[in-house]
């Protein structure tokens, strides 16, 4: 039942970081290192 319903808040913070990164973009560009880890282009 959870693969039928999985929670909107779990797969947003546990998810690849995307999210995160487009919500803090100032930490990609004081994380140059972070970025190919987020998947970011620099």
């Amino acid at each position: 039942m959870d693969a039928a319903t999985p929670p909107p808040a779990r797969p947003r913070i546990e998810g690849p970081g995307w999210m995160r990164v487009a919500d803090l973009p100032r930490d990609t560009m004081a994380h140059p290192k972070a970025a190919p880890e987020h998947g970011i282009r620099a």
